[in-house]
């Protein structure tokens, strides 16, 4: 289930600088909502038992080169966060993370965030 699903367009220097910058938050990047789906991503939640199997995934027009940060919380302790690079085939979706999580009382809150072809694509959803 898709919750949300945005791409923006980013500039060539903000695409560049974005790496180098992602551990330090005295630099901001502006983006801009661009009209293009390079890159669709989806956090899909089933639920197993007392368990959830949460998959990150993505799906691109054409094969590249890309990157992603997918982390899930429930402000009760849980703070999973993953992330690294990924290569895509065209128009095949591709599993970037799945993790395991144990249903409780509180809700989880899964993000989703994809830089892909100059792009960034953002999902989120709420599992409970």
């Amino acid at each position: 289930m898709i919750i949300k699903n945005k791409v923006v367009q980013v500039g060539f220097l903000a695409s560049m600088l974005l790496p180098a910058i992602v551990g330090y938050s005295v630099v901001t990047v502006q983006a801009l909502e661009a009209n293009s789906d390079a890159a669709l991503c989806q956090i899909e939640a089933t639920q197993q038992g007392n368990t959830f199997l949460v998959k990150a995934t993505v799906e691109a027009e054409h094969a590249g080169l890309g990157r992603y940060q997918f982390g899930i919380s429930n402000g009760t302790g849980v703070n999973i966060t993953q992330g690294g690079e990924f290569l895509t085939s065209n128009g095949e979706q591709q599993t970037l993370s799945q993790v395991v999580v144990s249903k409780g009382q509180a809700a989880y809150n899964a993000n989703l965030h994809i830089i892909f072809d100059d792009q960034v694509a953002e999902c989120q959803e709420i599992i409970k």
